[in-house]
């Protein structure tokens, strides 16, 4: 079944949407992390459709919009809120809600502050900081040293110097190799959305709490990489330790991308989950 690109007036914007499967059928929300947008779910679109109805989104300033990192807009509040009011304008009732990376953490705000909306929550390595008493002892929080990398990716993205700041940015994140063996495809999508880091660069960074990690009153889902390192698997420790109803599924052999380097165990584990509720 081939997607459809549909585009939604949310918020007075227009977002644009990949959907695919029954329209009865009860929605599954795909939200991209960085330098991504809705094309980065190929493998899901595919393999979802025939469970669901599955809506591949392109969050606020990021492809198909050309977009300069110029003014407000770009932002994890302002994005939850966005599928919150997709959500309502859809009118089916609560839906099912999968992010990965910084599209983990904006669903994570999603279910935060918009729990009725949500059936099930799904968190593919979220990004963003634990607060320093989830922190390890001793330790600075995970995430603490990013704060520069934005700011020096963004500067090099806003001086022209598109690749150097893409590379800065997706090794800080993927470790050293990882802009060096990313494919094309991935490089292409990370240029069309370059200018986001600029935007996310100015962002507030929201700081995983505690008592908000233990109110996500949700079925969740925790979704990894058995190869990925740094503060991921740390975030994602801290909350199936304090979130009422998670599971944890480990994908061997996959990274931070496990949804691209492993689609086929990633989609089992989605799908398995999802037909237990």
């Amino acid at each position: 079944m081939t997607p459809l690109r549909k585009t939604y007036r949310i918020n007075g914007y227009d977002l644009s949407v990949l959907e695919a499967g029954e329209a009865s059928a009860i929605p599954l929300l795909l939200v991209h992390g960085s330098l991504c947008d809705q094309r980065i779910w190929t493998a899901q679109l595919a393999a979802f459709a025939g469970h669901a109805r599955v809506l591949a989104l392109s969050l606020r300033h990021c492809w198909p919009e050309t977009w300069d990192g110029r003014g407000d807009g770009y932002d994890i509040r302002q994005h939850a809120e966005d599928i919150a009011a997709l959500i309502r304008q859809l009118d089916v009732g609560p839906v099912h809600l999968l992010g990965h990376s910084r599209g983990g953490h904006v669903c994570f705000r999603v279910a935060q502050h918009h729990p009725d909306s949500l059936r099930t929550l799904i968190l593919a390595e979220p990004g963003g900081q634990l607060d320093p008493v989830l922190a390890d002892h001793g330790a600075p929080p995970p995430g603490a040293d990013l704060g520069q990398m934005f700011e020096d990716s963004a500067r090099l993205i806003a001086g022209g110097e598109t690749d150097a700041g893409l590379e800065l940015f997706v090794t800080a994140v993927g470790g050293p190799k990882a802009w060096k063996y990313a494919s094309e495809g991935f490089k292409a999508m990370a240029r069309d959305n370059a200018a986001t880091i600029i935007g996310q660069a100015r962002e507030a960074r929201l700081t995983f709490m505690k008592a908000e990690i233990e109110s996500i009153d949700l079925p969740v889902l925790l979704i990894g990489g058995a190869l990925t390192r740094g503060h991921f698997p740390k975030v994602l420790d801290a909350m199936q330790r304090l979130m009422p109803d998670a599971e944890r599924v480990t994908i061997a052999g996959a990274a931070h991308p496990m949804y691209e380097q492993r689609p086929q165990p990633f989609n089992d584990a989605v799908l398995g989950f999802l037909a237990l509720r």
